[in-house]
């Protein structure tokens, strides 16, 4: 229902700092061609991997998460 709007968005682009908090269970081909899309909309983009798949990541991982994201908050690689 949403899948054309989906593949016809373009994201703007980005020039700051970014993390993106990425499930490991996500499926290779979704992690490949989103990084892409990441890459060129924000090239200074860095990836953190967080246990769990989309939904799995902020409910049954959710300290991992947590932990990740205040990593993220202080600065830290």
């Amino acid at each position: 229902r949403y899948r054309p709007a989906l593949l016809r968005y373009r994201p703007g682009r980005f020039d700051g700092a970014l993390t993106i908090l990425w499930p490991t269970e996500e499926p290779r081909r979704v992690r490949v061609g989103s990084s892409r899309v990441w890459r060129r909309a924000a090239p200074r983009a860095r990836m953190r991997r967080i246990p769990g798949a989309h939904l799995s990541a902020i409910t049954t991982h959710v300290a991992e998460l947590a932990q990740q994201m205040r990593a993220c908050l202080h600065g830290e690689d």
